[in-house]
């Protein structure tokens, strides 16, 4: 006696940012044998983790991950070997792409899909990059996909955007008749152009000094009769946040010997506060003169703030890459 199989192969998409319009898939194929009748089948839905789908697509210097969730349901009645694959589009430009750390990980659900999120059992590295793991008859698996960018990326590809693919495989058995696989689908990844840095002009301060102690020196604009003072005033800001900027409480550095001295001690309550941290670090000097009421950029200078394996913190010139 010939018994026939009918194998059903069902996704349902919702794509980040619809109107709530689902893409609907469907395919049959069928397969003659004499075996227990199987049913072998795919529910795939692709959404976004937070709940503004247009700035979570948007890199920035205050939003370098980006996440997505993937569900995948095994609708078939026997275990199934699933993959996701993610890869950059064709037309994206390679060098953005390129940049890009990719981590793919099972998590319990959507809302543990976020930056920071522990990844146990992930898969973890650059494009293209794919996920394998066992789904049993009747499962779902969650998976997060999170694309991170450095800020040094952040700021060469400003004004730029990427596109990535994703596409889920469930394998049931040997044989093209055992694969299912759902629709490429094309993510869309935007990269802000940051706004022009008002100290991008400024005169570039000099460094100097060791891990506990340095100065950054820039040139002064008092007049040499004294008569006409020029006031200074200074301000830090972490590298990830260069506009969100906190003051700092240098020396007096109106006169001829304008330099700012930068003790690691002094740099403790910015390290410690919410705007601030450990890292790379914008020292930014305004002036004005005596009298008026307008500040104008004077000077930048970049330090880093770091820790030693005892806890100990420590400064030096220059970022540190």
């Amino acid at each position: 006696m010939r018994t026939r199989w009918i194998m059903c192969l069902t996704v349902v998409l919702f794509l980040a940012g619809t109107t709530g319009a689902a893409a609907y898939w469907t395919a049959q194929t069928p397969v003659e044998g004499t075996a227990t009748a199987a049913t072998v089948g795919l529910d795939q839905n692709l959404l976004p983790t937070a709940d503004d789908p247009d700035a979570s697509a948007t890199y920035s210097a205050e939003t370098l991950t980006l996440s997505r969730s993937v569900a995948i349901t095994n609708t078939g009645n026997r275990e199934a070997a699933v993959r996701l694959d993610v890869r950059p589009a064709s037309q994206s430009p390679s060098g953005l792409s390129s940049a890009l750390s990719v981590t793919i990980a099972p998590v319990a659900n959507r809302a543990q899909c976020s930056p920071g999120a522990a990844s146990s059992g992930a898969s973890t590295g650059s494009l293209p990059l794919t996920y394998d793991g066992k789904l049993a008859a009747g499962a779902t698996v969650v998976l997060c996909v999170q694309t991170s960018l450095a800020p040094s990326d952040v700021a060469s590809w400003g004004g730029e955007q990427t596109e990535l693919t994703l596409a889920s495989t469930l394998t049931y058995a040997t044989g093209d008749a055992w694969t299912l696989q759902g629709p490429t689908e094309t993510i869309t990844q935007h990269v802000k152009q940051a706004e022009k840095n008002p100290f991008d002009d400024a005169e570039k301060m000099t460094c100097s000094g060791n891990d506990w102690y340095i100065e950054t020196s820039f040139s002064s604009l008092a007049q040499q009769d004294q008569k006409q003072r020029v006031e200074y005033r200074v301000f830090l800001a972490h590298e990830r946040t260069p506009d969100v900027r906190v003051a700092f409480t240098a020396r007096d550095i109106s006169g001829y010997y304008t330099a700012v001295q930068l003790p690691v001690q002094s740099l403790q309550p910015f390290v410690r506060s919410s705007e601030g941290g450990l890292g790379n670090t914008w020292v930014y000097v305004e002036q004005r003169m005596a009298g008026e009421q307008t500040w104008s950029p004077a000077a930048v200078a970049t330090i880093n703030t770091s820790s030693t394996s005892a806890g100990d913190a420590r400064v030096r010139c220059g970022w540190k890459l």
